[in-house]
């Protein structure tokens, strides 16, 4: 087992260095659906009673979920609203070829106050009505951040979106390394939900990230911009899709950083190839441009 344990206190939790390197202690809880549980020692077997004992502490807290087996998903429920104000998650870090831990997240569960910060960890939301969480900052002006954790995937796989921006907001997404956002199929639903007018999400990466075909969806003048040095897979018209599988997609305003190509007609291209990404096909492009016509105005 990977996580670490101290004893602890009665009635405490247990306190270990807070995850990702940034320095800091911060209350631990751990959630081991295979028991047996030890409350005083921080244990916990069921969603409710981490969440509780996490929600208890002032202050950042982290649980730790330790599943049966990788494959084996942790159930996060029963349906209700939890606040997640300064509560992260993590999962075990996998072992070369293991695939991340599970949460599966029931019908009817909602998050309140959260920020992300889901290291190790793949979100299953199967809610069929009410999204996980929602940006509403009722038109402030401020952008609300949140922050996807490394190495972690979120996905829809109900009728309805983990992640709803309405009422004039603004959300700034950190993805972290190897963060993935969407379905890797067509069992899922949009990730991400950018409502109406003056609404937008802004993604942000310094390293390789995933965001997967038919992950956002808007109204109106929703607008999504994608920027960072980083790798996304597919194209503008595959990855972030102007036209959404359940409703007709938003303005995606710009794609900024190194984005890969996919090129419906290869045919058109020779010498070199087909080109990969976005940058090199521009380039290319105007290269023929300045040797035909002169350099571009």
């Amino acid at each position: 087992m990977l996580f670490l344990q101290t004893p602890g206190n009665p009635g405490k939790a247990i306190f270990g260095p807070a995850p990702g390197g940034g320095g800091g202690f911060r209350a631990q809880f751990i959630l081991r659906p295979a028991g047996p549980a030890d409350p005083t020692n921080g244990i916990y077997t069921d969603w409710a009673t981490a969440h509780a004992a996490a929600a208890a502490v002032d202050g950042e807290t982290v649980i730790l979920v330790d599943p049966i087996a990788p494959a084996t998903p942790v159930s996060v429920g029963p349906a209700a609203a939890y606040n997640m104000k300064g509560i992260s998650l993590q999962g075990p870090i996998p072992t070369s070829g293991q695939v991340l831990s599970i949460l599966d997240i029931a019908d009817g569960v909602t998050f309140t106050n959260w920020v992300g910060r889901t290291d190790f960890l793949q979100l299953d939301f199967n809610g069929t009505v009410t999204p996980l969480f929602t940006v509403d900052t009722g038109g402030s002006g401020d952008p609300y951040t949140m922050v996807s954790g490394f190495n972690t995937t979120w996905r829809s796989r109900g009728t309805v979106e983990m992640i709803t921006v309405l009422n004039s907001s603004v959300l700034r997404m950190y993805l972290n390394g190897f963060a993935q956002m969407g379905n890797l199929d067509a069992a899922g639903f949009e990730t991400f939900n950018v409502v109406a007018l003056f609404n937008s999400i802004t993604f942000l990466a310094a390293e390789s990230v995933f965001i997967y075909m038919d992950t956002i969806r808007g109204l109106g003048s929703a607008d999504v911009q994608v920027s960072g040095g980083a790798t996304f897979t597919a194209s503008i018209g595959g990855t972030i899709s102007p036209t959404q599988t359940n409703l007709a997609g938003g303005t995606f305003s710009s794609i900024i950083g190194t984005q890969t190509l996919t090129v419906p007609n290869p045919g058109y291209w020779g010498g070199a190839g087909i080109p990969f990404t976005t940058e090199e096909a521009i380039d290319r492009m105007a290269a023929v441009l300045f040797a035909n016509f002169g350099a571009i105005p």
